[in-house]
């Protein structure tokens, strides 16, 4: 199985997520998408973001049509910064053989040379 893990804020989520979304499937041919909403990613901390459960309830209503399209809570269990190595390496370990694909939006592309390891 083919599975992209597409982090974020989500805040709120739009229709460029869901296309990029569904770009993906179509494009890479993967199997699902899971959105992986963040407590609060690194770049933004100190400003304000909605909180968590308004997020979810968004990305689970947005969501609802497309069965090929999931959500993982890991990060928004955590209560804390969220590193996307990290994830990833929850994601390996749970999925130890699958193919695993990472997406992003263009605003986390741009500070990729930022991130953490």
């Amino acid at each position: 199985m083919s599975i992209g893990i597409f982090g974020g804020t989500f805040d709120p989520v739009h229709l460029g997520h869901l296309a990029l979304a569904k770009s993906a499937i179509q494009e890479v041919l993967l199997d699902k998408v899971v959105f992986v909403p963040n407590w609060i990613q690194p770049f933004k901390t100190g400003q304000a973001v909605t909180p968590g459960a308004n997020r979810l309830a968004m990305l689970k209503k947005a969501l609802a049509p497309y069965p090929t399209m999931t959500i993982d809570e890991v990060e928004l269990n955590q209560e804390r910064v969220s590193f996307t190595i990290d994830t990833m390496d929850y994601f390996r370990k749970a999925n130890p053989n699958e193919d695993l694909y990472f997406l992003m939006g263009a605003d986390a592309f741009f500070r990729i040379e930022e991130w953490k390891d």
